[in-house]
């Protein structure tokens, strides 16, 4: 790519969310030290019909919505490392997953979009960094009450939640569904009815608007996005490190130890 005009693009929303967006503004004027970062995707299973297969997916909740809040968290540590005094890298990964609606009866599974065949339906990543810092990735799709999507960030001088959705912008209260079969007002819930965090900007606050903004402005100026190879690149490796650390249940080690 570097000898062509060629663009690597990574659609990552969660780097572009505003409220990320903003820790990494605040940890790069404060040269925070990032202790822990915590992310979670988690919902009630996928809308795709190939979801619960290896061959069509490539993985489970892990790849597949695990992957994001992992984008995110493996951002902010490529942001600490652009003020860190000392290179901080991956070093080891530990990762643990489950089926645990495979053995459930699909009349016991009323609320939930899931039919899991060879993929896992939970995870649990753990991410140790060189300097000893840590990432924790929790993935599911045996949530019911909404989509889950949020970061938190722990450091030396500051915590931030980053909360993608749900988020209280909007709280509604509906005795019944009539007339709003087209309003979209939560990913994942079955009903309006009740108290509700609706969406508002939904496309703004998770951040697809400002990730295209990002790839026409970089094709205009001829410059690299900021979800680029590197990050994607580090995704990958990381999730399939992860299965494998899930498959042989050991510690899988990407930097050598000293």
């Amino acid at each position: 790519m570097d000898q062509s005009d060629v663009k690597f693009m990574y659609a990552e929303n969660f780097l572009y969310a505003p409220s990320i967006q903003k820790v990494a503004e605040i940890i790069r004027a404060k040269k925070t030290k990032l202790f822990f970062i915590k992310g979670e995707e988690s919902l009630r299973g996928s809308s795709s019909s190939k979801a619960g297969y290896w061959s069509a997916t490539g993985g489970g909740s892990l790849i597949r919505v695990g992957s994001h809040p992992l984008g995110g968290a493996i951002y902010l540590k490529e942001v600490e490392n652009s003020y860190s005094e000392e290179k901080i890298e991956l070093e080891s990964v530990f990762c643990d997953t489950g089926q645990i609606t495979k053995g459930i009866k699909k009349k016991d599974l009323p609320y939930h979009n899931i039919d899991i065949q060879d993929v896992e339906d939970f995870a649990n990543l753990s991410l140790t960094y060189s300097d000893g810092s840590k990432v924790v990735i929790l993935a599911s799709d045996t949530v019911l009450g909404g989509t889950k999507n949020y970061i938190e960030v722990y450091g030396n001088n500051g915590a931030f939640n980053c909360n993608l959705t749900p988020v209280n912008a909007l709280e509604t209260y509906m005795l019944d569904d009539n007339d709003t079969e087209d309003i979209v007002f939560s990913e994942m819930l079955p009903t309006k009815v009740g108290w509700n965090k609706a969406f508002i900007e939904d496309e703004i606050l998770r951040g697809y608007t400002y990730e295209l903004q990002d790839f026409c402005e970089a094709v205009i100026q001829n410059r690299e996005v900021v979800s680029n190879f590197d990050i994607a690149s580090k995704v990958i490796e990381t999730i399939y490190a992860a299965y494998y650390s899930a498959e042989t249940n050991s510690r899988v080690y990407l930097k050598e130890k000293i």
